[in-house]
């Protein structure tokens, strides 16, 4: 499972269950923003978080390790104002 499917079972998830990334904040003792970026795909789960996500939302334990994952970035210059800065790139 990719880290893109395991983001897209959580918001499946989560809206089946009329969940909110506050709630999901508050089970996890986690600030509401490191969580919503972390359910979104933005940052990696630690494994303790992660376990404990998929148990309360019901997900299988695949989802758990592709949460875990490291985001891949996109490495396109000219796409992100801090790639055009060091590049030279102007667009």
């Amino acid at each position: 499972m990719t880290k893109a499917e395991a983001t897209e079972a959580v918001q499946a998830a989560m809206q089946e269950r009329g969940l909110t990334f506050a709630e999901l904040a508050e089970e996890l003792r986690r600030p509401l923003v490191w969580t919503a970026a972390a359910a979104l795909g933005q940052h990696p789960f630690p494994h303790e978080e992660a376990e404990k996500l998929v148990s309360l939302l019901g997900l299988p334990r695949e989802v758990m390790s592709a949460l875990e994952q490291v985001p891949t970035r996109a490495r396109l210059p000219g796409r992100y104002p801090s790639i055009r800065r060091s590049t030279g790139c102007t667009s």
